[in-house]
Formats: C-alpha cells, structure tokens, sequence
C-alpha cells in the first residue's frame, strides 16, 4: 500500500450478499481474503431451526420467515406455508396487516394473482395509516400503478389531513 497503517486493521470490501472480502491491513501490507456463503440456503436452514424451537410460539417468527422469503424471491412455497401459520397456526395464528399483506405478495409472486388481490383488500383492513401507505408503494415499485393509486385513495379517505 502506498500509504502505512500504524494499527492493525480489518476491512470489509467487495460485499454482495453471498460473499465479502475481508483486508487485513499493516504497515504496507494488505491481506485480503475471500469469504463466501449460500445466504438463502444458510438463511432458510436457520428459519427451519428456529421455528422448531421457542420462536416457533410467537407468529412475528413464522412472519419474519415468510417476509424474508418474499424479500429474496425464493423459496416461495414454503414461504406461503409459513404465513399460512403465521395467520392459523394451532398455538401463533394471528390475522393482522403485516402478515396478511406478505401472504399476498407471495400469492402474487407466484402467479396467483386473483387470490392474491382478494387477500390484500382483506388486509387492507387491518392495517393503519402508515401499513397502507407503504404497501402503496411497494405496488407502485412493482408497477401496479392502478392499485397504488386507489389504495392511496382509500388513504386519503380515511385520514384527509
């Protein structure tokens, strides 16, 4: 390196989500290693894990799981199964905006788009000012610029200032 460094340091450099170089730097030199991971196969085994444990009692987990599966748009079936849960689960279900909103996305990222429109209006309300408004524009990201826009009208009609 042109420039010396007095105290060791790391950095983390060329990060994506599935690998990341780690630089030690001293003095004039750089050591760089190269760390890589299956970040969705790694994250859904530590879902599995923890939902078969003390997590698996509380349906924020089953949600988060199914949430992080839309996200990431993989794994989709069982993604959908985890919301599922999540809503009716035996000792978690539990019907609100969040988790009906994710269902719905996961439903529309896997073609089922009727079923998938029917669920969102159901969410629709439970969901406050703030739910509504930000699952406007998630439609609106994902082109769906008619469906923004009435939701942002119901919005509107429920809170006008």
């Amino acid at each position: 390196m042109d420039q010396p460094v007095e105290w060791l340091r790391y950095e983390f450099i060329n990060q994506t989500n599935n690998s990341g170089t780690i630089a030690l730097l001293w003095e004039k030199w750089m050591f760089p290693f190269t760390v890589e991971t299956d970040l969705n196969k790694d994250q859904l085994a530590i879902f599995r894990n923890e939902l078969t444990g003390d997590k698996g009692f509380d349906w924020k987990s089953w949600a988060q799981a199914a949430e992080w599966c839309a996200e990431h748009n993989t794994n989709l079936q069982e993604g959908l199964q985890w919301a599922d849960y999540a809503i009716s689960g035996q000792y978690t279900g539990e019907k609100n905006f969040r988790i009906l909103s994710d269902k719905a996305r996961i439903l529309n990222m896997m073609g089922k788009t009727a079923e998938a429109d029917a669920l969102a209006k159901a969410a629709n309300t439970y969901g406050n000012m703030n739910d509504i408004h930000v699952y406007a524009l998630q439609l609106m990201r994902a082109k769906k610029n008619k469906e923004s826009a009435a939701l942002f009208k119901v919005n509107y009609k429920k809170i006008p200032n």
